[in-house]
């Protein structure tokens, strides 16, 4: 990089700055985007929890997912949003390490995460002999392993190997990308490789062999339902849902990969030492730090069973009831028909498809 944040003692150094209006910028995204994450986290944990859907597997690695994005909105987004308005560091090389380390852990969990939901949902479609191994019984192991491993790994610079410092720009912490000493160069390069590439590789494995699966289980159907056998329909509707639950899931992967790729890619150009200017290092963080607004956003988009239980938890988000015409009460009926066939005793065990947050029957 051009410039690097550091400190030497207690006293911080800069070598090179944004603009006052740069700051000013960071100051102001951050602080609306971390309003926004509060907010669409917070109403995710409550419709999972006030709905009581915790005796679906599913859900709670929804649950977990949108609690690490609250805690990084609640806990490091103030700190780097009030430094940006005063362009400097405000909170010392303590806070500028527990910042680092709060928002490296939470992006681990996150990307951990998805990476399980990825596994859980490749195993129920392509592996269903081995779905006992995703019921919610063991997700206690499974969370505590998402966890685990996050602690353990991004607490490796606490202990020596590598370190967190500030960013080139003065007003966020991260890990020591632009570090020079060969603990800083390895560990960057094992946190690119195994925490994201690794990631992204099975990722994209699980959905790609779920996607060819589903094609082909596909067998003709007629348009009208009312001439399918029973057995069909049921075969159907499954696919149907399990179609909308893959969709969604796939954006969320899409996402979090989109606003995270630019950092990666500018991460290595630093562990490269490859000259990059600081406002276009600055870009790339601003960028990644939209992962936790924008899962509740793709729930609220694409599953209309999210819509519902939102508007059931949240009255102001609720809409005004229309009266019942002939074609409305056709769909309650079907509505009706379809919960019924798609229900399961899921606490006992077996998954409910039919009612995790994301894309639902719509």
């Amino acid at each position: 990089m051009n410039g690097e944040g550091r400190f030497n003692g207690s006293q911080l150094f800069i070598t090179e700055r944004l603009s006052s209006e740069g700051y000013l910028a960071t100051g102001v995204y951050l602080t609306v985007l971390g309003v926004l994450a509060m907010v669409g986290n917070t109403c995710v944990i409550l419709v999972v929890l006030m709905k009581r859907m915790l005796c679906k597997s599913f859900n709670h690695l929804i649950l977990n997912l949108a609690l690490a994005d609250l805690c990084v909105a609640v806990i490091a987004y103030p700190l780097t949003a009030a430094s940006g308005f005063a362009e400097r560091w405000l909170f010392g090389e303590f806070g500028c390490i527990f910042s680092a380390y709060i928002i490296f852990l939470l992006s681990m969990v996150s990307i951990n995460t998805m990476l399980v939901i990825a596994i859980f949902r490749y195993t129920f479609v392509c592996k269903p002999q081995y779905n006992y191994l995703t019921n919610v019984q063991y997700m206690k192991f499974v969370i505590g392993g998402i966890w685990g491993h996050a602690f353990i790994w991004t607490s490796l610079p606490l202990v020596g190997w590598s370190s967190y410092t500030l960013e080139p720009y003065g007003t966020s912490c991260n890990l020591n990308w632009q570090g020079n000493t060969l603990s800083d160069s390895s560990y960057s390069m094992s946190s690119l490789i195994t925490c994201y590439v690794l990631h992204i590789v099975i990722i994209t494995f699980c959905y790609v062999k779920i996607t060819f699966k589903a094609r082909s289980l596909r067998f003709g159907l007629t348009s009208n339902e009312r001439f399918l056998e029973m057995e069909k329909l049921l075969v159907f509707q499954k696919m149907q849902v399990e179609r909308n639950v893959t969709t969604i899931c796939i954006v969320m992967v899409i996402s979090f990969f989109t606003v995270w790729t630019p950092y990666a890619l500018f991460s290595l150009l630093s562990v490269l030492r490859i000259n990059v200017p600081i406002a276009a290092s600055c870009i790339p963080t601003m960028f990644a730090k939209l992962s936790c607004a924008l899962n509740p956003i793709i729930y609220t988009v694409g599953s209309s069973r999210f819509r519902q239980a939102l508007a059931s938890v949240m009255p102001c988000c609720r809409a005004s009831r229309r009266p019942l015409t002939k074609l409305g009460a056709h769909t309650y009926r079907h509505t009706r028909f379809s919960t019924i066939v798609n229900t399961s005793d899921c606490c006992t065990g077996h998954e409910e498809v039919g009612t995790t947050i994301p894309g639902m029957n719509k």
